[in-house]
């Protein structure tokens, strides 16, 4: 992007695919609280720059560690955690590293006899931005002393220029539910896999068990910024129960706005007794479940649902919790009478759509059914949870295990909301595989694509709008040994992704370099740019967020320069090349 304010000129250099003016940054697991996974702000992600020969990997830089944690982007700097506790802030459009810092000595995982993530575990869930401060937090698992012995789980502050840690950071994760009294934290038996979530100045994260060695639960924390914690949350209640633990495969923990979280709960500690979804009972395994944040923070299960099998998904080790919660933009989803949707799918295959102010609870339909909204499948195991794409009426996209990705298009029939599957892609994924990320410029019909990691190592990039009954591949590229159920990132115009033999890549579109000159005989400006992917179009916009008043100067033309003499003394222009 170059900015001109006249009389003076000055010129900014920078890659207009990765203009950080145009494309804002990623904070948070799954791109925002609802985890949709829509990077509706990625104006250079579309299919017709993507599929260009030019289009490709931009770089790919080696960090110290397996990684399992989303890569994230804040102010201008690309931050990756490993599971050798190793945190990186690296220049996101060359891959040149500024900072780094081992936080702890990792968890050796044949400590514990599971080998889900090894042979070291310690940052595995994904961080989270508070942009307002520039601080990173995320949870690292080392030992409570040296290099044996038991764990611990610390959860850390750090500056995102920097990597300093903040003053009275990290804080420990420890101590007694502040729900079930009886309940104490035993850090050496549970795994940090949820994404973190921020939600009114507290840091939540979640955890559930390694390889279901008991005694395990589902625990959850909050941390407030100044370092004082203020929840401490189990599912279930019941003194030396085990279960009911909290992965959703790396899903984080999911908000629709202030004081409410969700998500669903694994196998252990599942409901028995028919109950209504407004008075939860204290175990709370194979559920879905939103708490609300009390005035002393801490938490109070609100409402749950649980599918009416519930006890034999325990006895099958059928989680409902393999599943992350997703929650549909009410905006573009939803009908008056229920404007908040929620949808999650778990190992037995079954893909719950719910409605977020009344999930439900245990068999209270007739017969002892589930009183939902819908269900669709039954697919094959769901591990991770759908993306999301507003445009064009809406659509759900869902990857099972060793199934196609499939593309579900919203629709309201007789005054219900209700997805239809419309079309597949041709390629099917093994067990391991991502969940699907979705980029757009805003809702603009035909600029989305869908991308997914396959558990072999490639990374694929669909059409999201199919064409008749399939999804129309546009990209596709080997990246190594993929990490498991991991996502890839979008943020400036760039895709990010973490691997399981240490690397960090980066894909996108070649840089244009955009210059500046001033015709002093008529007072024009003259533009002149090279690299990047022809035909090219150039944009004069009175903001820099090229979304209101925008005015085309060169549309998809070959040429590689332009002189503009509309400039006006006094005022300010931006320009962008793509």
């Amino acid at each position: 992007m170059l900015v001109y304010r006249s009389p003076f000129a000055f010129i900014l250099l920078a890659s207009c695919f990765a203009a950080p003016a145009v494309s804002a940054d990623i904070i948070t697991n799954f791109v925002d609280n609802l985890r949709t996974a829509s990077a509706s702000d990625q104006l250079f992600l579309t299919p017709q720059v993507v599929q260009n020969i030019a289009f490709g990997r931009r770089y790919s830089v080696p960090v110290t560690g397996q990684v399992h944690a989303q890569p994230l982007v804040a102010n201008g700097t690309l931050l990756i955690g490993t599971e050798d506790n190793w945190a990186y802030g690296i220049d996101p459009d060359t891959g040149l590293k500024r900072w780094s810092r081992q936080l702890a000595t990792p968890w050796n995982a044949s400590d514990i006899g599971c080998g889900q993530i090894s042979p070291r575990i310690g940052i595995t869930g994904t961080p989270v931005i508070d942009e307002a401060t520039g601080t990173e937090y995320l949870v690292s698992m080392s030992y409570a002393s040296g290099s044996t012995g038991p764990a611990t789980f610390s959860m850390h502050a750090l500056d995102v220029n920097s990597g300093t840690e903040r003053r009275g950071w990290p804080v420990l994760l420890q101590g007694v539910a502040q729900n079930a009294p009886a309940m104490t934290f035993n850090a050496t038996n549970h795994a940090q896999r949820p994404g973190l979530l921020l939600l009114d100045g507290v840091i939540y994260a979640a955890f559930g068990s390694h390889c279901d060695r008991t005694p395990y639960q589902g625990w959850i924390f909050g941390v407030a910024t100044s370092g004082q914690v203020k929840a401490r949350w189990t599912s279930p209640v019941t003194a030396g129960k085990s279960g009911a633990s909290i992965w959703q495969s790396g899903s984080g923990l999911m908000s629709d706005g202030s004081g409410r979280i969700y998500f669903a709960t694994a196998n252990g500690s599942a409901p028995t007794v028919p109950t209504s979804g407004n008075t939860p009972p204290g175990d709370l395994g194979e559920s879905v479940v939103r708490l609300a944040v009390q005035a002393n923070g801490t938490l109070l299960a609100q409402d749950f649902f649980a599918p009416s099998n519930a006890p034999t998904l325990d006895a099958a080790d059928n989680d409902l919790g393999s599943g992350g919660t997703v929650g549909l933009p009410s905006a573009y989803f939803g009908t008056a009478s229920s404007p908040h949707l929620l949808i999650v799918g778990g190992k037995e295959g079954w893909l719950y759509l719910l409605d977020r102010d009344r999930l439900g609870g245990f068999r209270q339909a007739a017969a002892g059914g589930d009183d939902i909204l819908s269900r669709y499948g039954k697919f094959n195991s769901i591990f991770g949870r759908v993306a999301v794409w507003s445009g064009d009426g809406g659509y759900v996209y869902l990857a099972a295990e060793w199934d196609t990705l499939r593309c579900f298009q919203y629709r309201v029939t007789g005054g219900k909301p209700t997805l239809v599957q419309v079309a597949m892609s041709p390629q099917s994924f093994n067990f391991g595989s991502s969940s699907p990320l979705v980029t757009s410029n805003g809702i603009a019909s035909g600029s989305a694509l869908v991308w997914m990691i396959s558990a072999t190592g490639t990374l694929y990039a669909w059409d999201a709008l199919p064409q008749g009954s399939s999804l129309i591949l546009r990209y596709s590229s080997g990246i190594g040994t993929a990490s498991k159920f991991l996502s890839p990132s979008a943020a400036r115009n760039l895709i990010f992704i973490g691997t399981s033999d240490g690397h960090v890549l980066a894909y996108g579109a070649p840089v244009v370099t955009l210059l500046l000159t001033k015709n002093t005989a008529n007072n024009a400006v003259k533009f002149s740019w090279s690299g990047g992917i022809a035909p090219y179009t150039l944009r004069q916009s009175p903001t820099a967020r090229f979304n209101g008043s925008v005015t085309t100067l060169v549309d998809h033309q070959g040429q590689t320069s332009f002189e503009d003499p509309t400039p006006t003394d006094l005022s300010s222009y931006f320009y962008l090349v793509n």
